[in-house]
């Protein structure tokens, strides 16, 4: 995948990993950096442990240098607090750490980042992100983006970037330790569901479909943590390439309901599998020889450049402030690649090597976590005081495009519990705003 096309005629992003030249008429693209899963690293546990903690540590040493203010960003997550510890142990000083927080309950991290900030005893700051900081902070993300973009945690980590910025110039971040060290559920998850995948169709394609819809979605916690959200992507996992595992787990339509979304007279010709395509082809190209390697490899090539990296770099430069993720470092992500796959995930345990090389420089309650993800109670804000902002932004911008009937019955299924289209409306807004702002 040399390019991808983004919202624009004829404009295309440059691969990660490549260089492009223009000289005296010819157009030259090519790859200056890559990484392979092969060899795998030899030495015991212990060796490995105290080499990752060795390389690790002089990641984070590196991105200390600075001629300016200098803090980290916490979330409350391993792959933060790891490098908020590893900064404490290498500065003189306090380390100045910033969070964001939500006042709904299930959504809050805030709580095991001052714990970390405790221990550590760093000079913390934190920020409460309400409903009512988001019409006017999404028309200025999508301005700073310049295309379609959403991601809801861009919201947060805006704020936060504000937050900071008026304390350092620098932040530090854990961005890339997922994707890594296997951090995320569907990387040990995937198995499994290719196993379900072969029962019978009968039982996969209907019956346990049919079930899963009747459990209400109350959108009351994180998508990662909601059991009925969970079992209704059983029943949508037949539309979807098992070598995409990001789309397969992540994304917020299915083909089937992007098609249902568009206008009969627009939805002919269009490639609804597009995004599929290109994410299956990053898999077959990965230098890896297992199912997670290459699984792990897509997501390094594509979701990292293609959202959290755009998210990252466009909401810190907002606010003018400098983001720096030790866990990106090439060294060290060519290092990790070549681990053997039982340090990565361990049963329904990811990053087992990590967690248990800095298990004794957290908080146990933080070590112990599993992945919560950077989200945003949308689904709940879209259920009260956002509905009516986005219903009319939608309706408004969309017509032309989508079928507005389809839409008003998401707002209406959403709004009973029946299901949680929380993101779905989501992007729709951000799409309409977009389209608004492009006008």
């Amino acid at each position: 995948m040399r390019g991808s096309r983004p919202s624009f005629n004829g404009v295309y992003k440059l691969s990660a990993g490549h260089t492009l030249t223009w000289q005296h008429g010819d157009l030259r693209i090519e790859k200056y950096w890559d990484f392979a899963y092969t060899p795998i690293l030899t030495g015991s546990e212990e060796e490995l442990a105290a080499e990752l903690r060795e390389r690790l540590t002089e990641c984070v040493r590196m991105r200390l240098i600075s001629e300016v203010p200098l803090g980290a960003h916490l979330s409350g997550g391993i792959d933060s607090s790891i490098v908020v510890a590893l900064m404490a142990q290498l500065s003189s000083g306090p380390v100045k750490t910033f969070t964001v927080g939500f006042e709904e309950h299930a959504f809050n991290e805030a709580g095991y980042a001052r714990s970390v900030a405790e221990r550590y005893g760093t000079d913390h700051h934190e920020f409460i992100l309400t409903y009512r900081d988001i019409p006017e902070t999404l028309s200025t993300i999508i301005r700073h983006v310049g295309e379609p973009f959403a991601d809801p945690s861009a919201i947060p980590l805006y704020h936060l970037s504000v937050l900071t910025r008026q304390h350092v110039t620098v932040a530090l971040n854990g961005d890339g330790g997922d994707e890594a060290f296997a951090g995320y559920a569907r990387y040990w998850f995937d198995p499994w569901a290719n196993r379900y995948m072969r029962l019978p169709r009968a039982l996969t394609r209907r019956l346990i479909p049919s079930l899963a819809n009747l459990l209400p979605d109350s959108a009351s916690r994180p998508v990662g943590a909601s059991l009925a959200n969970g079992l209704k992507r059983l029943g949508t996992l037949a539309e979807t390439d098992p070598r995409a595992s990001i789309l397969r787990w992540v994304s917020y339509f299915t083909p089937g309901q992007k098609s249902a979304l568009w206008r009969a007279d627009l939805r002919e010709g269009l490639n609804l599998h597009l995004a599929q395509d290109q994410l299956t082809a990053q898999f077959e190209a990965a230098p890896a020889d297992t199912f997670l390697g290459r699984t792990l490899y897509t997501d390094i090539k594509t979701y990292l450049p293609g959202d959290l990296l755009v998210k990252a770099d466009r909401m810190t430069m907002a606010a003018s402030l400098e983001g720096r993720s030790p866990f990106l470092d090439h060294t060290l992500i060519e290092w990790s690649a070549r681990l053997p796959e039982s340090l990565k995930v361990r049963g329904r345990t990811g990053k087992y090597l990590l967690r248990k090389t800095f298990a004794n420089d957290l908080p146990p309650r933080v070590g112990a976590r599993g992945k919560q993800g950077f989200g945003i109670p949308v689904g709940l804000w879209m259920r009260g005081e956002l509905r009516g902002w986005a219903q009319d932004l939608i309706r408004a911008s969309l017509g032309d495009w989508f079928d507005l009937a389809v839409v008003a019955q998401l707002f209406d299924e959403h709004a009973s519990s029946r299901a949680d289209h929380g993101k779905r409306l989501w992007a729709l807004a951000a799409l309409a705003l977009w389209k608004e702002m492009e006008r």
